[in-house]
């Protein structure tokens, strides 16, 4: 962004001006980055300077001659190289002009920039760039297409060979590495160049690798592979990102997770995340993050299958710890040096020269080309010819399938829960996809589970719920009980009003009548974390926090009770107060996480102390009102 700013003549960002960001918005809607550095003309111009690129190139150790082309030309575009490539063969690439993307990838985009102006105007700017940057990515990107699921036969052959490494391949490949980090740590006081050469002889006449040998569907006759020797399918690495493979399929396939909830290196699985509820009776619980909707790790039951495959985890990352201590890696992430709490999917490159890689490695079940993470994984799974190229989101998808049309008792709001969604409607896009339907219901061939229930009848029931709800909050109100928000003023001044219009002889006569009145309105509650918004389909919505002018609708990803808790439509109780206290102290652990100097720990920071403003405001009333 601050090349794009430098490009168009504003050198300091104080000085930009909304339409500056209007301009830079759609140049990224019609062609992303790439369109609004100007690459293609930056690149051209280079080309007609062959005594520039001449003069830049450099030989590596190994392989054909560099030329840095982000240098030459001035940006930070890490996929300048492919770029130029493209731009040679006259490729089309990804963000020329007449392609826009998602809708999905552009919010991203959006608030990538907004954080400017969490920097504060000392630093940055003194407006947020896109107000309403998801309805802006709606209007200028393409619609987010429907993730496409996983085929039933696939699907099986997948979770087949998944169990074959977790209890039959994983074991011995685990035991070969903690053979080869003892053996590390016997070494540490050599030099890297001899302690590459012992490791490599010591790994060679090796035991544990001579039992793995026995047993895994291929022989480990390398370390690890790269420019000199390129046995890929043959080194220990690969029977570990195999053995990681395996533990991502039974993961995010018996559990419903995304790639990020398990693989990230932050908000992945960890050390410890697993927990034994009965070790006599199988029953164990985890800790995942919920990327989307809660933003913080909750507990989770888990299957037998999934606890033997973080253990197996745990087993690798205990290796790789040991390593991390005797040989340190250059980016060794700060709070990262502990046992516990370590991430389970990174690993350590083996060196043929230094015994072992300069830095930690993250494993990524998505990137499924040919020399990938999950390459050799799924060629033996699928066999070598197979087109799988499958987004890690599909296990997510499979299991909503699986749940509710094998089981008998398989309900939307449990599954809900399970996905982490918060509205059922989200949850309902999962399980009404007719292009698998049959794929997965044949899995169960009972004729009572062919049809799913009409989305029509699920909102009836969901709207009856609703109204229910409604009255037991309104009840609430009039009654006197702990509630809190601008909605307790509306109800109450709806009271006033149809007592002066008429004489009802009880509270419940009045308490029915009001109900009527607000449900006519279109009132309806949504429960958030924070809160119920009780707007609904109400006529006039501009008197809410989160109203667009632009779009005339509700923002609800701007929610949240900083933003609604003078809101006339929120409505809180004791119960959403203490899930602010819990929002409160994992925004300081955050805050604390990424550091008062970085601009997202000042930002979370900020964020934090408005709300321990507004948790004093509502204990200030709970007091005052006795509650």
């Amino acid at each position: 962004m601050f090349e794009y700013l430098w490009m168009n003549d504003i050198p300091d960002i104080s000085v930009a001006t909304k339409d500056d960001f209007l301009k830079l918005q759609r140049e990224i809607a019609l062609g992303g980055w790439e369109r609004a550095l100007r690459l293609s003309e930056r690149l051209a111009a280079l080309e007609a300077n062959e005594e520039l690129i001449a003069d830049r190139k450099y030989v590596p150790t190994f392989g054909d001659p560099i030329f840095d082309f982000a240098e030459a030309i001035g940006t930070n575009y890490s996929a300048i190289r492919r770029k130029y490539h493209s731009q040679q063969n006259k490729e089309p690439s990804a963000g020329t002009a007449g392609r826009t993307f998602s809708s999905s990838r552009l919010h991203d985009i959006f608030d990538g920039i907004n954080l400017i102006y969490d920097i504060g105007p000392e630093y940055g700017t003194k407006f947020a760039p896109y107000q309403s940057a998801l309805a802006d990515a709606r209007k200028l990107g393409r619609p987010s297409e429907r993730t496409k699921n996983l085929k039933a036969d696939t699907a099986a052959k997948l979770l087949k060979e998944a169990c074959r490494w977790i209890y039959e391949y994983g074991p011995p490949t685990a035991a070969l590495l903690e053979d080869i980090a003892s053996e590390s740590r016997r070494c540490r006081s050599l030099t890297r160049k001899y302690f590459g050469r012992r490791l490599i002889a010591y790994f060679l006449a090796s035991e544990a690798r001579a039992h793995a040998n026995r047993v895994l569907p291929f022989p480990i006759e390398a370390l690890d592979f790269g420019r000199v020797d390129r046995r890929a399918d043959f080194s220990l690495r690969t029977a570990v990102l195999c053995t990681m493979s395996a533990a991502f399929v039974c993961i995010a396939a018996m559990n419903a997770r995304r790639r990020d909830e398990i693989i990230h290196p932050k908000f992945g699985l960890r050390r410890g995340d697993l927990q034994v509820v009965s070790e006599e009776l199988r029953i164990y619980k985890s800790l995942f993050y919920i990327e989307k909707s809660y933003q913080e790790r909750r507990p989770f039951y888990v299957n037998s299958l999934t606890a033997d495959a973080i253990k197996l985890l745990e087993r690798l990352e205990s290796c790789f710890a040991s390593i991390d201590a005797d040989w340190p890696p250059n980016n060794l992430q700060e709070g990262n040096e502990g046992f516990d709490g370590r991430p389970l999917f990174s690993y350590r490159r083996f060196s043929l020269m230094k015994g072992v890689g300069v830095d930690r490695k993250w494993y990524d079940f998505d990137n499924y080309q040919h020399s990938s993470d999950a390459a050799m994984f799924l060629r033996i799974a699928l066999g070598d010819k197979h087109d799988f190229k499958a987004p890690a989101h599909q296990f997510r998808r499979m299991y909503a399938l699986l749940f509710y049309y094998q089981y008998e008792n398989g309900d939307l709001v449990s599954l809900s829960r399970q996905l982490g969604h918060l509205d059922l409607t989200t949850t309902l896009v999962y399980v009404t996809d007719s292009s698998s339907r049959a794929d997965y219901e044949g899995i169960r061939a009972v004729s009572e589970f062919r049809q799913l229930v009409g989305r029509t009848d699920l909102r009836k029931q969901l709207e009856i719920v609703g109204y229910e709800k409604l009255a037991e909050e309104i009840d609430a109100i009039l009654a006197g009980e702990a509630r809190f928000g601008g909605y307790v003023k509306f109800v109450n001044r709806a009271r006033l009003l149809i007592a002066r219009s008429a004489f009802y002889s009880s509270n419940e006569q009045l308490g029915t009548a009001l109900f009527e009145l607000i449900r006519r309105r279109g009132h309806f509650p949504k429960p958030m974390r924070h809160g119920q918004c009780m707007a609904g389909g109400a006529p006039n919505l501009r008197g809410a926090r989160c109203y667009s002018e632009n779009t005339g609708t509700l923002m609800r990803e701007k929610a949240g009770m900083a933003t609604c808790y003078k809101c006339i439509f929120h409505l809180s109780s004791r119960q959403y107060l203490e899930n602010t206290r819990e929002d409160l102290a994992e925004l300081d652990r955050t805050a604390v996480s990424y550091g008062p100097e970085t601009i997202k720990g000042a930002a979370v920071a900020r964020e934090a102390t408005e709300l321990r403003r507004i948790i004093t405001l509502m204990d200030a009333r709970l007091a005052r009102e006795g509650w």
